[in-house]
């Protein structure tokens, strides 16, 4: 694997913190799942084209992918109502509010995106 960074700090002192704690795909996996971590590295790829296929990551209820454990009463509160609300408006307000407080409470920092020509949609 190759670790690619700018020369600038704090950016260099992030590359040499990452670098230095490298380990093999099913042992860092394990390491996520037992919450042995203090930042971990989790990939996610959407399944269809809705937030809500990304916000369920950090639902209480969520146990294998929700790493950090994450758990607000009112996000979960939010996504539920959400996921049964028909009106298109009003479940996207309440995706985007529940959105907020994952920027509020911070239990993820996405630093990179890809993007898969084959799942376009055209």
């Amino acid at each position: 694997m190759e670790l690619h960074y700018q020369t600038t700090p704090p950016t260099t002192d992030v590359a040499v913190i990452v670098a230095s704690i490298l380990t093999e795909r099913k042992v860092h996996y394990a390491n996520m799942r037992r919450g042995d971590f203090e930042v971990g590295n989790y990939g996610w790829s959407a399944d269809y084209n809705d937030a809500q296929d990304f916000l369920f990551l950090w639902q209480t209820s969520t146990k294998q992918e929700n790493f950090a454990r994450f758990s607000n009463p009112d996000y979960d509160r939010l996504m539920d109502e959400a996921s049964v609300t028909i009106d298109q408006r009003k479940r996207a307000q309440l995706l985007e509010r529940a959105e907020q407080i994952l920027l509020q409470e911070l239990p993820v920092l996405p630093f990179s995106f890809r993007v898969s020509p084959r799942h376009r949609h055209l």
